[in-house]
């Protein structure tokens, strides 16, 4: 009996592998050979010959040919409830196992494939548990035949129980497979693989049937087929990208699709990551919009458990145009205009694919790559235009700046008053002068007279005349003039000859005369006017004395003015004087002089 009971927990080893569900994203790609590990696997002889057959609290079994349309054997189990006591209350099973663990090499791939037809519903689930006893034996995928994965399956934790199965000294492990109780043939696949050393026990497959509820179930065509480890291929379909740049400049849609071997199990799912860590099954194409440099891993799964070697392609996402700044290095004037030449900076930022060429024009169509500050010199108004690429290809929309230079004051014509002017006391005389800038335009003038008014002439002297102009840059010029206004001076008058031909008894009082009109021949009365003397010898002048007068009236060497005769008058005394020639001077307060000889003898 206790050989039997190993038997039967080998047979339990074998046969949770089968429904081992779920870690099939871990394999290569399997290819199955046609080699058979089974004996006896689907009861040809019409008994169990190859197999270990144990039956446990109230289940039968035995070979039948009843329930096949085609005649052919198949393994019926018969539960009839009981109420046992121990590790198992409340259950019966029923199991078969086979010794094929040596069969199996360490770290290679197999396929545990059965066929089975029940009726029996236990709350619509009926349990085939599928032990591992001390974890030699690694389930990686199972599925039920054309239904894809087996559902709800799980792993369950068994007790020891030594003292009603001594086989069971340790804990063991078992996967639940609920079976599809529609009376129809479904086959269960599972691909395991043998990790350990081969260990005492060997893998079974029970059947467990509730307590109280009667049933049956048939199975058949046993297979333990070696694979062979041949991934699926995964191919990542991608837009094109443009101009042999390594960047999109959109969203990327993204589609998955993957081959399996020819006479391999089929994909089961294909997966991707951004990590290489957390994967995501791919369902339908998916598309990446996050703008940076992302690596995007896929691979593919067969139905075997093959796990494709990961593929991993960069996805270089820049969707924005870079942007360029403008700096400018100047001296400001007034009004936006520039006083110097101005030195041109431009710099430009992408956060994503970076710059590949900044550059600018002066007309918007021919342009100069830039690779440093340039300096802008030429006077008047000048249009930068300045954009930047990226090297997405992402194009700036261009900018422009407007630079005004002027460097240049304005210019003035004075055309009256003329520097060194002679005007008449009292003449009419009209400012004419002009401002011109032919950068930025005259912005503002002063004046000591407006253009077109009249200068200053009502007193006699010299005047001071200035004209400044500011254009709209700020650049500022003074122009002046100095011009003199003198009285209309009539000439000395008889007795005196102007032309220097009078001659006089020395010691004679001579009367110097003269009249002082204004422009327009008024007599002027108040001006001052005073005489002085200098010999003439061999043609040179001597040093100058004031002129004597021997008339009461006078004062010093100053003309009177003798009102009836609208005159000045000097009564010039000879007597301290000396033979020869004289040249006689009279001073005005106008600043001008007038000059006249007589000769004493």
């Amino acid at each position: 009996m206790a050989t039997i009971k190993k038997r039967m927990a080998a047979v339990k080893k074998i046969f949770l592998l089968i429904c081992f569900v779920v870690a099939m994203h871990l394999i290569p790609n399997l290819a199955l050979a046609q080699t058979n590990l089974v004996t006896n696997g689907s009861f040809e002889t019409g008994n169990t010959n190859g197999w270990y057959v144990v039956n446990l609290n109230g289940a039968t079994s035995s070979v039948t040919a009843e329930t096949a349309a085609d005649g052919r054997y198949s393994y019926k189990i018969v539960h009839d409830p009981k109420d046992p006591e121990g590790c198992t209350p409340g259950s019966d099973w029923s199991s078969l196992g086979q010794n094929i663990l040596g069969k199996i090499e360490p770290n290679k791939l197999y396929k545990f494939r059965f066929a089975y037809k029940t009726s029996y519903q236990r709350d619509n689930i009926f349990d085939v548990r599928l032990g591992l006893a001390n974890s030699s034996l690694l389930l990686h995928s199972s599925h039920i035949i054309g239904l894809g994965p087996v559902p709800q399956a799980a792993y369950y934790q068994g007790e020891a129980c030594p003292d009603r199965y001594p086989w069971y000294p340790d804990p063991y492990q078992y996967m639940l497979a609920p079976l599809i109780a529609d009376g129809k043939w479904h086959y269960i696949e599972a691909v395991v693989s043998r990790t350990e050393a081969f260990l005492q026990h060997e893998p079974y497959l029970a059947f467990y049937f509730d307590y109280g509820t009667p049933g049956t179930i048939y199975v058949d065509d046993f297979q333990v087929i070696p694979c062979e480890n041949i991934p699926p291929t995964t191919t990542a379909d991608l837009p094109d990208l443009v101009g042999g740049s390594e960047w999109y400049t959109s969203d990327v849609q993204i589609s998955l699709e993957a081959t399996d071997n020819d006479g391999g199990s089929g994909v089961a799912k294909i997966e991707y990551s951004f990590d290489g860590q957390n994967w995501v099954t791919y369902t339908a194409p998916f598309t990446m919009s996050t703008e940076a440099t992302t690596a995007l891993y896929y691979r593919s799964v067969d139905k075997d458990g093959n796990v494709e070697a990961t593929k991993q392609k960069i996805i270089k996402i820049d969707k924005k145009a870079p942007s360029t700044i403008i700096n400018l290095k100047r001296v400001l004037g007034d009004n936006g205009w520039c006083t110097s030449n101005v030195q041109v900076a431009l710099t430009a930022v992408d956060d994503i694919s970076g710059i590949a060429k900044t550059e600018y024009s002066f007309n918007g169509i021919d342009w100069i790559a830039y690779a440093s500050p340039f300096t802008i010199s030429t006077e008047g108004i000048t249009t930068i235009y300045y954009r930047s690429t990226d090297n997405a290809g992402n194009s700036e929309v261009t900018k422009e700046e407007i630079v005004k230079i002027d460097k240049t004051a304005p210019v003035i014509t004075v055309s009256k008053p003329e520097n060194g002017a002679k005007y008449l006391l009292n003449q009419n005389v009209l400012a004419d002068w002009l401002a011109a800038d032919p950068i930025s335009d005259v912005f503002s003038t002063t004046a000591t007279f407006p253009n077109g008014r009249a200068i200053d002439t009502t007193s006699v002297g010299a005047k001071n005349f200035s004209v400044t102009a500011t254009d709209y840059a700020g650049n500022r010029t003074t122009e002046t003039a100095t011009y003199y206004v003198h009285y209309n001076h009539s000439g000395v008058l008889q007795p005196i000859n102007a032309d220097g031909s009078s001659t006089f008894k020395l010691g004679r009082t001579i009367p110097v005369k003269f009249q002082l009109k204004d422009a327009n021949a008024h007599y002027i009365s108040t001006a001052v006017a005073k005489i002085y003397l200098s010999k003439i010898s061999n043609n040179i002048t001597g040093p100058e004395q004031e002129g004597i007068s021997t008339s009461a009236a006078t004062e010093g060497n100053l003309f009177r003015y003798d009102s009836e005769n609208n005159q000045y008058i000097f009564n010039l005394a000879t007597g301290n004087l000396s033979n020869g020639i004289w040249q006689i001077r009279i001073e005005l307060d106008d600043g001008t002089s007038e000059y006249v000889k007589i000769s004493l003898k």
